[in-house]
């Protein structure tokens, strides 16, 4: 009498090394997904705000002023203003204010993640050439700094 069955399928064993496999490389590729989508959003921040101080400009142009709101740029200057929505961080807040019309300043405030701003950077909110807020101070003291972009007109980068 022989016993030569030979058996079709997985044993349960094989199947929950497989699995386990599977679930460790979804959590390492989620991880790195997480980081990148962190990093898109916040080149999306820096590039928005930049666009929105393009159309401030433009829209000075045509009119000798600033506008006193920035959704007075839809559609004509910008497709749709900025929003802390468009944010990786959840605490984001967008901040505008054009004292007269003649200069403004846009901050954005706590909208990037992972303190990707430092003073010399373009869009620092204390920017290094500004001596009444002490940038490095700020900077090494209060985090936000670092998280925080900000465009403005000629003589607003300390307001």
């Amino acid at each position: 009498m022989q016993l030569n069955k030979k058996y079709q399928g997985f044993t349960l064993i094989e199947l929950l090394v497989v699995i386990a496999i599977i679930g460790v490389l979804v959590s390492i590729l989620g991880a790195s997904f997480s980081a990148a989508r962190t990093d898109a959003r916040n080149k999306v921040m820096r590039a928005e705000i930049k666009e929105t101080q393009l159309a401030l400009e433009l829209y000075k142009a045509q009119n000798d002023n600033y506008p006193a709101t920035l959704s007075t740029l839809v559609p004509e200057f910008i497709s749709e203003v900025i929003s802390a929505a468009d944010s990786a961080n959840a605490s984001c807040n967008i901040r505008y204010a054009a004292p007269g019309g003649t200069q403004y300043k846009i901050t954005a405030v706590e909208c990037l993640v992972n303190g990707t701003v430092s003073a010399d950077d373009e869009l620092a909110r204390c920017p290094s050439s500004c001596s009444t807020c002490d940038s490095q101070t700020n900077f090494t003291a209060r985090p936000d700094f670092a998280n925080s972009l900000a465009v403005y007109s000629a003589g607003q980068e300390c307001m």
